[in-house]
């Protein structure tokens, strides 16, 4: 009958040792399950403006993602920005409070190797689209300055077939000076837009003055 007691006695012991244990290690638990879900939700917050700032470089880049190899010079770093702007980053999961502290731990992880993908791709794109921009100027300057060299085959054309039937040499003479400056400027390689459009503009008057000038003389 002693034994029996005695056997009782200890295991009323040990039930009370356990519950009295017991909220100190569900305690200690909750404590990290929220230490765990706040070191989360830090590292998905710190992900947030470098989020913004890839999403604020494919915006700016809406204005020449659009293009397509023949608006370009450079064929190849328009496909680089296409790449890389449509490269697949999607978010983690949001951090729940309720999340077991590891699976909470392992998604801040995420979150902050998300953080920095976010900042590396939009310093990419940033790159890659003011490549294109400077790619697509000098397509716009080289087909520019091919049209101001075609033009000048028939200014010194009509520079040849005027000789002689113009009113006065001054109109020719102007034509001879815009042709001089125009080939400098070809001979330059420059594919500055606004200086071959302007050449080939100041070409044309000089053109058309020599036109209007020997159809006075004929008439």
């Amino acid at each position: 009958m002693m034994g029996i007691v005695a056997i009782v006695g200890v295991v009323v012991g040990l039930i009370m040792s356990i519950i009295s244990w017991l909220p100190s290690f569900i305690g200690g638990r909750e404590q990290d399950r929220w230490d765990s879900y706040c070191m989360c939700q830090a590292a998905q917050d710190g992900a947030a403006p470098n989020r913004e700032t890839w999403q604020k470089a494919k915006d700016n880049a809406a204005d020449v993602i659009g293009y397509r190899d023949s608006d370009v010079e450079d064929a190849d770093v328009l496909k680089k920005l296409k790449d890389d702007y449509n490269w697949p980053l999607d978010d983690p999961e949001a951090c729940y409070e309720y999340d077991e502290p590891e699976d909470s731990r392992n998604l801040a992880g995420e979150w902050s190797a998300a953080s920095g993908k976010y900042l590396s791709q939009a310093q990419l794109i940033d790159a890659d689209a003011a490549a294109v921009r400077e790619s697509r100027q000098k397509k716009l300057g080289n087909d520019a300055r091919k049209r101001v060299s075609d033009k000048l085959t028939t200014a010194r054309q009509l520079l040849t077939d005027s000789e002689g039937k113009t009113q006065g040499n001054e109109v020719r003479q102007t034509l001879t000076d815009r042709i001089n400056e125009a080939q400098r400027l070809v001979d330059s390689g420059s594919y500055e837009l606004e200086r071959l459009e302007t050449m080939e503009s100041d070409l044309q008057k000089a053109m058309d003055e020599v036109k209007r000038s020997v159809g006075e003389k004929e008439g």
